[in-house]
C-alpha cells in the first residue's frame, strides 16, 4: 500500500505537464453517472497527499511496531486516506457529504486509539465540533435545491468549512486531537482533515473576504501567543499547525484563494516532516512530550537536524518553503487591504518565528536542571530515515517548485518592502528566548478560555450541578418514577385500611342469603 502511495504520486506529478482541465464522468454499471473534476487543484493536492501518506505510513511501522492492533490502525489510516480523496476529486454533493462524514467518523476513531481517559474526553471534543459542521452540510442541501437565497448558503458553508478548519471560535479540538497517535497527527495536520474546510472554500469560490480575514487573523495571533507559553512538544507543533491555518485564511481574505492553496500544500510539506522528528523524539524517551526533559541532541541527530530544516521553513526563512508563499501572501497586503490586519498579520509572522525558534532549542538546546529520562539505544533504521531525508528534501526545495506554477504575476513594491518578513524574522528571533517566560497559564492551556484546562466533562458536571438539584432530586424525583413507587407504597398501605369497607357489604349479602 505504501509503494503503491508513492508510485501513484509520481504517475499523478508525470500527468501534470500534459493536464486538460474539465469534468468528466464515469459510468458506475448503468446506475448513475459519477462526476469528478479534474484540474490542477484536485490534480497537485492528490499527488501531495500520496507523498505524505507514503512518507508516514513508512515512518509508521517505526512508530507503532509494539501495537497489538497495528492492523486496524492502517484500515483506519486508509479510509481516512480515501475520504479525503472522494472530498478532492468528486465534486457531486452527495459525494462530498461520504467523504466529509468519512473523514469526521476516521478521525474521531483515531484519536480515541489509544482508549484512554484523556483520548475519550479529546474525542469528544473532537467528534462534537465536527458534528456542527456535518449538521450545517445537512442543512444546506434544501437551500441550494430549492431555496433562492444564497446568504443561507454562503453562511452554512462558510461555518462547517470553520469547524473542520478550526478557525475561530472552534479551534479547541485542533491541540485535544494530539491524542491520537503520533502518525495520524502527521496526516490529519499536513494534509488531510485540517485542510479539508480550506480546500472547500478555495474550490466554491467563497467571497465573504473581510470575515476570513479578521476570523484568521485572529486564529493566527491567538495560536502564536499560546504556542510561546507551551512546554507540550506536540502541542507546540499543532499550535502552529493552527497559526499556519490562520495564514491560509487570510490568503483567501485578501482575494487570493491561488496563494491560499500554494501555502496549504507548502505546509503540508515541513508540517509532515515536522511531526515525524518529533516522533523520533517522544519515542526515544519512552512516550515523553516535556519537552525540558530532551537532553539528547547528540542521541537523535536525524531528528534533530531535521527539525532545524522543518522549524526554519515554519518561520519563513529565505529561501525554504514556507518563505515564498508567506512573501507572497505580504505582498498582496499593499494592494490596499485593512492597515489594522496588515500589521497583526506581521505580529504573526514574528510570532511563528518565536515558536519555531523554541523548537530548535527543544531539538538542540539542554536543561541540565531536568530530569534526563532513560534513553533509547536504538539506530534508526531504513524505513524510519528513507522517508525523513525524502521530506527533508522537499521542504527545502518544493516551494521554488511550485512557485513557478502557482504564483502568477507580482506585485509592484519597492526593495524595501522586501526586507519586512525578514525583519520581523529577525525580531522573532530576539523575542523568542524571553516570550515563553511570561504567559498567563489559564489563558494559554485554554486557547484564550476557549476550552477548560481540564477535561471537559468534569468542567460540565461542575456547571450541572444546579440543574442536577432542581430537576434530577427536584421535580422528576417526585413526579417520576421514584416519586410515583413512593407514593404507591402509601397506596398500599390505604388499600389494606380499605379493603374491610369495601368488602363488608359483599359479605353482609352472603351472609343474609344463606
Amino acid at each position: 500500500m505504501v509503494f503503491l502511495y508513492f508510485f501513484m504520486s509520481i504517475l499523478i506529478w508525470v500527468t501534470l505537464s500534459g493536464l486538460n482541465s474539465g469534468i468528466f464522468f464515469i459510468n458506475l454499471w448503468q446506475l448513475s453517472d459519477l462526476l469528478m473534476v479534474s484540474d490542477y487543484y484536485s490534480y497537485s493536492f492528490s499527488c501531495l497527499l500520496f507523498v505524505v501518506s507514503s512518507c508516514v505510513l513508512t515512518w509508521s511501522y517505526y512508530y507503532m511496531e509494539n501495537e497489538s492492533s497495528y492492523r486496524r490502525f492502517l484500515s483506519l489510516v486508509c479510509l481516512f486516506i480515501f475520504s479525503m480523496m472522494t472530498l478532492i476529486f468528486i465534486p457531486s454533493m452527495l459525494f462530498t457529504i461520504i467523504g466529509w462524514d468519512g473523514l469526521g467518523v476516521t478521525s474521531f476513531l483515531l484519536v480515541i486509539y489509544y482508549s484512554n481517559r484523556k483520548s475519550l474526553s479529546s474525542g469528544m471534543l473532537t467528534g462534537l465540533t465536527n458534528r456542527i459542521g456535518d449538521v450545517l452540510f445537512l442543512l444546506a442541501i434544501p437551500f441550494l435545491v430549492f431555496g433562492n437565497s444564497n446568504l443561507w448558503v454562503s453562511i452554512f458553508i462558510l461555518t462547517l468549512c470553520l469547524t473542520k478548519s478550526a478557525q475561530y471560535p472552534f479551534s479547541s479540538w485542533l491541540p485535544a486531537a494530539m491524542a491520537a497517535p503520533t502518525p495520524v497527527s502527521a496526516l490529519v495536520h499536513s494534509s488531510t482533515l485540517v485542510t479539508a474546510g480550506l480546500y472547500l472554500l478555495v474550490r466554491y469560490n467563497f467571497c465573504m473576504n473581510n470575515l476570513l480575514l479578521m476570523l484568521g487573523t485572529l486564529t493566527m495571533m491567538m495560536a502564536g501567543i499560546c504556542a510561546c507559553a507551551e512546554s507540550d512538544l506536540k502541542k507546540i507543533v499543532a499550535l502552529s499547525t493552527l497559526s499556519q491555518l490562520g495564514v491560509m485564511a487570510i490568503a483567501l481574505g485578501v482575494q487570493s484563494k491561488m496563494l491560499c492553496f500554494f501555502h496549504l500544500l507548502s505546509h503540508a510539506l515541513f508540517k509532515a516532516l515536522l511531526f515525524m522528528c518529533v516522533g523520533v523524539l517522544i519515542h526515544s524517551v519512552f512516550g515523553s512530550q516535556e519537552m525540558r526533559c530532551y537532553n539528547h541532541s547528540k542521541s537523535n541527530l536525524w531528528a534533530s537536524s531535521l527539525i532545524i530544516v522543518a522549524s526554519t521553513a515554519l518561520c519563513g526563512f529565505p529561501f525554504f518553503s514556507g518563505f515564498y508563499s508567506k512573501d507572497s501572501i505580504v505582498e498582496y497586503f499593499f494592494m490596499g487591504f485593512p492597515h489594522m490586519f496588515y500589521l497583526l498579520f506581521l505580529s504573526g509572522i514574528g510570532l511563528t518565528t518565536v515558536y519555531s525558534v523554541k523548537l530548535i532549542f527543544a531539538a538542540l538546546g539542554s536543561n541540565k536542571l531536568s530530569e534526563n529520562p532513560t534513553l533509547m539505544t536504538s539506530v534508526l533504521r531504513w524505513f524510519v530515515k528513507f522517508p525523513l531525508i525524502i521530506m527533508g528534501v522537499i521542504s527545502v526545495s518544493g516551494g521554488y517548485m511550485m512557485s513557478s506554477k502557482l504564483i502568477c504575476g507580482c506585485v509592484n513594491v519597492i526593495m524595501i518592502d522586501y526586507m519586512q518578513p525578514l525583519v520581523f524574522i529577525l525580531a522573532g528571533l530576539m523575542m523568542g528566548a524571553e516570550m515563553s517566560k511570561y504567559h498567563h497559564p489559564n489563558m494559554s492551556n485554554s486557547m484564550l478560555f476557549l476550552t477548560p484546562h481540564f477535561q471537559l466533562s468534569s468542567s460540565i458536571l461542575e456547571k450541572s450541578e444546579s440543574h442536577q438539584k432542581l430537576v434530577d432530586a427536584g421535580f422528576l424525583e417526585w413526579g417520576g418514577p421514584k416519586g410515583f413507587s413512593f407514593k404507591a407504597g402509601g397506596m398500599d398501605q390505604l388499600w389494606v385500611l380499605a379493603t374491610p369497607l369495601l368488602f363488608s357489604p359483599i359479605m353482609v349479602m352472603i351472609f343474609l342469603k344463606f
